[in-house]
């Protein structure tokens, strides 16, 4: 059966223009919003290896958001906009990321300090 798809409205607060051929354009979710998404839903996956896919995502695009500052501020401005609960779950994503995703901790806890300065 089809289950509802949650917090999609992260995906769509901070959207990006890209430009394809023939001066075709699009929007996309951007980086930060899709990491966040990623942390969020991971926590609430019941079977591991989807868990296992959210987190792998997520240190991916973790890698490219820490390597510029205008991308931590991002990220950190659409945290800090959502609710003490949403906060919550991404705070237990990040943690889920350190166990499933090992090589990643360090980058998982850069963000973790991001979030708690």
């Amino acid at each position: 059966t089809a289950q509802p798809l949650r917090f999609l409205d992260i995906l769509f607060s901070d959207m990006i223009e890209v430009k394809l051929f023939r001066g075709l354009k699009m929007s996309i979710p951007s980086t930060q919003s899709f990491l966040l998404h990623k942390l969020i839903v991971s926590e609430r996956r019941k079977q591991p290896v989807y868990r296992k896919k959210d987190l792998t995502q997520a240190a991916y695009v973790l890698r490219y958001i820490l390597l510029e500052k205008g991308r931590i501020d991002r990220v950190r401005n659409l945290y800090d906009g959502f609710s003490s609960g949403w906060k919550k779950r991404v705070k237990n994503g990040i943690d889920l990321g350190k166990r499933e995703v090992p090589l990643e901790t360090q980058n998982f806890d850069m963000l973790q300090k991001i979030f708690s300065s």
